[in-house]
Order: structure tokens, then sequence, then C-alpha cells
């Protein structure tokens, strides 16, 4: 069909910028469709008025759905509710229902204004389908199905109370809702006209519902679960797997021409970097369908409603903390570091004194890893690590079937005693006996091995639960060796292969006072060991908080002495805390696979130094020549691989 759809449209008054988009969304249309909205655009260039638009709205339409801020602002619709609205929200709202979006992220600060961007957005896509004769028929659905709005959260009882019990609460504020489209308001749910359905379901419920619109609240904060059941052995994200079941299906149904009736809202605080409303604000960037809105607390608040004066806060980096800066001048310097600065009415200066970290999630939302980091002195992990020592293994990460091995001149020196026998002794600390914890690996999963002793001790100064000041005598950690071991492609780690390790380090001198391991498939392992006369037991980090918090204690006491190893400092850096849980987490696509084994040696010899029947080092003998070891050992076939190489 030669027409210039253009021109027609100037004849109409489409303005030159919207064109394209008009233009965009012509061309959709079927041949039959065009030939109607062609015929429409003539009569309304020529007379002002169509009867084809009228006879179609008629048909279509109960009532024409008035424009956004009309319903926002009107007492007939929302205008009780709406006058709440902040302008800046209100601004935002006629941006999202003149646009093309599908998906909302509404995301940043706690207070902003989220859950009722969320509540109002919600009641004008259901006022507009209200407006319909027939919304089934509208959306090409067999007549008699549910039209379902449910408001997902984290709890039944969560989803009841925040969005849904909002949204009911200004829906009975509303004429409109009230007596033109009066509903049954009941606990979990409440029954519309033309079968529409809004209401509660918890995260867990709402799998295979047909979904009209949708509000998915807190969606940050639900569980990332490495190696779960129900992802079979790989990374669950609830987050990821809820949001894209419920795209599909909205998709699936409703999806016409491109265009999408309904919306699917995501709206959370922020969590940490790289959570899930974080993923989609990076995929917003491309992707022109989502409408992103991320506020501090302030900034959704009309003007005037804040002090004037205002401070500024430096938001640190990967080794240095937040800081508070009362002066801009200084603030400057700061940002010619590279650092990033926010500036925050005086109003939260209380705030961000007692809790500069809770402050810049909660009131600035701002997702940095600091604010929920295990250890929040960042740069004392990379004081600990020593870069001119070097990994004494050849290879960063190894599978143990790759070629892999110990550096031994890294490790150890050979000597030749009196008899004229070559024996190895350890570099460091040769007498001392050694710690290793090991962190088995599932299958895909990384396994850790890390090996270290007590290097000395050093009195430091505490405090007891009364604030009474105390000195502890503690040990100086040295670590000797750490390893990420990932499983060969399409197949498992072999124990057998970790316990060589073991031996090989035997063979180099070293002896161990006491071997660990978590609890997965460890008896065996242990069972093995025991027989080789090495003594072994079972030890989880992730029982309790006291192996991780003596890595803390040693970092900050400057008594831990690492090499650099980037795995493991990595991982130390990215460590959390949960609120409410006894437990250190990592991040998502993060690991602490290292960083567990390397609590479990800290904690050994912390617990080491506190016994008090400890032994004495090994007295010198023929297998020591001015402090070299010399260990005899005989070691199986089967478990001497690296011994052979």
């Amino acid at each position: 069909m030669d027409i210039d759809i253009s021109k027609m449209l100037e004849r109409v008054g489409i303005a030159e910028q919207d064109m394209k988009i008009f233009v965009d969304r012509i061309t959709r249309l079927e041949d039959k469709e065009l030939t109607e909205f062609l015929l429409i655009v003539e009569q309304l260039g020529k007379d002002g008025e169509s009867d084809e638009l009228n006879s179609i709205i008629e048909e279509v339409y109960d009532e024409v759905p008035v424009d956004v801020e009309t319903f926002f602002t009107d007492k007939d619709y929302f205008g009780k509710v709406g006058k709440d609205l902040y302008p800046k929200l209100l601004d935002d709202l006629i941006d999202l229902f003149e646009g093309d979006y599908v998906e909302v992220v509404l995301c940043g600060a706690i207070g902003w204004g989220k859950s009722f961007f969320t509540t109002m957005t919600m009641c004008r896509i259901l006022y507009e389908v209200s407006c319909l004769k027939n919304p089934q028929a509208a959306y090409d659905q067999a007549n008699g199905s549910t039209l379902f709005f449910p408001n997902i959260s984290i709890t039944l009882t969560q989803a009841k109370r925040v969005i849904f019990g909002k949204i009911k609460n200004a829906l009975l504020m509303s004429p409109y809702f009230r007596e033109k489209f009066s509903f049954s308001p009941y606990a979990e749910y409440m029954e519309f006209p033309k079968n529409i359905l809004l209401s509660a379901v918890a995260m867990s419920g709402v799998m295979g519902m047909d979904v009209f619109a949708a509000a998915m609240d807190e969606s940050n904060f639900l569980d990332v679960v490495e190696e779960s059941k129900m992802a079979r052995g790989r990374k669950y994200d609830a987050a990821e797997v809820i949001y894209s079941s419920i795209a599909r299906r909205i998709k699936s149904r409703f999806l016409k021409r491109g265009k999408l009736p309904g919306k699917l809202i995501m709206l959370s605080s922020a969590n940490y970097p790289g959570d899930f409303t974080d993923r989609k604000k990076k995929e917003a960037e491309e992707n022109k369908l989502i409408f992103v809105r991320d506020y501090s607390e302030w900034q959704t608040k009309p003007e005037g409603k804040y002090l004037s004066k205002r401070f500024w806060v430096s938001m640190g980096n990967e080794n240095e903390a937040p800081k508070i800066v009362e002066d801009k001048a200084e603030s400057e310097k700061y940002k010619d570091k590279g650092i990033e600065v926010i500036e925050i009415p005086l109003d939260y200066i209380a705030d961000f004194r007692r809790d500069i970290e809770g402050s810049l999630r909660d009131i600035a939302g701002k997702s940095k890893i600091l604010v929920q980091r295990f250890i929040t002195q960042t740069e004392k992990i990379f004081d600990a690590a020593d870069a001119d020592r070097k990994h004494p293994f050849n290879l960063k990460e190894t599978t143990l079937i790759d070629g892999g091995c110990f550096i031994r001149d890294l490790l150890a020196k050979r000597w030749e005693n009196k008899d004229g026998q070559i024996v190895w002794r350890p570099i460091v600390s040769p007498r001392k006996r050694r710690f290793c914890h090991i962190d088995l690996a599932k299958t895909g999963d990384a396994a850790g091995f890390c090996v270290g002793h007590d290097k000395g001790e050093v009195q430091v100064t505490r405090r007891n639960e009364e604030r009474e000041l105390y000195i502890e005598v503690m040990p100086v950690v040295y670590i000797d060796v750490m390893l990420r071991i990932v499983p060969p492609q399409g197949g498992e780690i072999n124990f057998g292969n970790i316990r060589s390790l073991i031996y090989e380090l035997q063979n180099m001198g070293f002896l161990f006072e006491l071997v660990t391991l978590d609890s997965y498939q460890s008896s065996d392992t242990i069972q093995i060991l025991k027989g080789r006369g090495i003594k072994s037991e079972e030890l989880s980090v992730d029982v309790s908080m006291e192996p991780y918090n003596e890595v803390k204690s040693a970092l900050y006491e400057d008594r831990l002495l690492l090499y650099w190893y980037d795995i493991v400092l990595e991982e130390l850096k990215y460590l959390i805390k949960k609120e409410k849980e006894a437990k250190v987490h990592h991040l998502p696509n993060r690991s602490k696979d290292v960083s567990d084994c390397l609590a479990g040696v800290v904690y050994n010899c912390v617990q080491w130094l506190r016994n008090p029947r400890r032994k004495p080092p090994p007295a010198p003998s023929e297998g020591y020549l001015e402090g070299d070891i010399k260990v005899k050992q005989e070691v199986p076939d089967s478990e001497n691989w690296i011994l052979k190489r």
C-alpha cells in the first residue's frame, strides 16, 4: 500500500518528535486494520471527527479512559488518594503510561514511594481494563477466563500487608471503584466484575498462574541458592525464576503486535551490587521497554521539604571506607581521586553519623558492598598479603589432572644429612606442625585447600562483656598454601588427588598436627587419613561465626600472614553477613571455597594455642640436620600420582 503515512499523521496534529513512534506502531497493523486506521485518519483530517472511530470506541469501550493526570487528580476517580502523590511521581506515572513500557523496575532507597507508585500503577491498569466492554475479547482470551492481577511478596502475610493492602485501601477511597466498578474485598483477594481477580500471593504460590499484570515486592531479598535441587545442581535465583515465569505467561497470553496491555512491576530497596534490580537496570540500558526509577529518599520530595544546607559523603572504594565530608571543597578532592561523592540534605546528618553504611543503603539507596561487608576494613586484607611471596603452585586453580603441581623450591629446601641422604624441610618454621582445612566439593562446584601454622604469639588488647580491657595471647598465623580446585570438564574432583596434596607436603618435611574437612562426604577421607597416622576430624565453618570471626580479628590485629593469591583476596573482600543469621555468605556469582579453608586453618591455630595439653615441637633426631626434617612414608600407588611426576 503506497501511502505517505507521515503526511497523513501531520494532518491530524501528530508532533514531529512522536512521528516515528506512531509510524512504527502503524506498520505492525494487519492490512484490514491498516485500511480502517487510514480511513479514520482521513476523516479526522477532513472533518475533525470520525464516525468509524466512534463506532469502534462504542464497540470496544463502556467508557473511554480519562488521561493519566485526570485519573490521579480528579476527585471522581483517584483524587482523594492522588493528593498525596508527589509531583515528581505524577510526572513519572504519566511517562510510564504514555510510553511502550512492559516492565517496571523500582529500586533505590527505602521511603521514596516505591510501594505507593506501584499501588497507583496497578490501580490505573485495573481502571483501563474496567473501561472495556469485554476485556477477554479485547485481548483474544476465551470468554469466561480470568484476568489475574497478583501482588507477590516473599510470604503471604507480607503480600497481604504491603502492596495488596495499599491497593485495597486506595480502591475503597475511589468513587469510581465504589460506584461504577464496585468489587468484593476479601482477606487475600478482591473480585471485580468482568472476571477480574486481584490477590495477594506468596512467591511460592505464583508459579503456573495466568497473569495479566503483577507486582513483585522485595525481589532483591529472595534467595540465591548455589547447587539447588530446584535447578538440578545449578544456581537457583528465585527472583529470576519467578520473574521469567510471570513474564513468559504475560507475553504468551497477552502480547499483541509487540505491545503488552499489562505490566510486570518489580520493586525492592537496594541490597548489594549485582542484585536482581541492579541487573535489570543494566538490561534497561539496551532494552527500552523497561521503565526504571532509582531514587534516594529525598529525591522524590517537593522543594522546601528539606533544609537547603547540604553535606557530602564519599562513597569510598575497595580499600577505603565511606566518609562524611562537611566541606564542599574537600569533597572535590575525593572526586578527583575517582571516588563517587553524593550530596545529601543536612536533615540526614545524624543518621549518617550514627550508621553511615546502613544510611547509604536505606536513605541514599546505594547498594555498595561496604554496606553489608563482613570485613569492612578491606585495606587490611591487602595489607596481610605479601606481594613478594609467590603462589607455591604452578597454576592459580587446578583440576589436579591438568599438570598442576607444587613448586617445591618455594615451600621447602633439600639437604644432605650425615648419612648422605637427601632430606627436605619447610623453608618457614621447619619445626612447626601444620594445620590443613579442606572444603570438599560437589559435582560442578569448586573445592578449597589451605595449609598454615602458628608462627608465633603476640599479646593483644581485648574488651570483655563488661567493656573492661584485658590482655590475651593470640597466634600469628602464617599461611603456607592456598589452592582452589575445580572439577574437570564434564567430570568430578577426585578426593584421592586432594589427599595426595597432603602426602606430597609430608614428603617435603611438613608435619601435620590436624587436618579438618567440611561435612560433605568427609567421612571416607577422614578414615583414610587416620589410617595413615594423620589426625583428622570434621569441621564446618558455616555452623557458627567463630571461624570467620577469628579471621577478621587476625586481619584487624595484623596477625594473618598471606601471600598475594587473587582468589582468596577477592573472596574475603566480598564476604557478607546477612541480618539475623549467624553465618557468613558470599555474594551471588562469587565464591568462598578457599576463604572457608583459610577460616578453618586460622580457627584451628587459635584452638591449638588455647589447648593446655598441646605438644612441644618435635626434638631433633636422625631426620634433622640443623632443623631439617626427614619424613619417611610409603604412598600407595593409587594416591602417588603427584609424587611420580
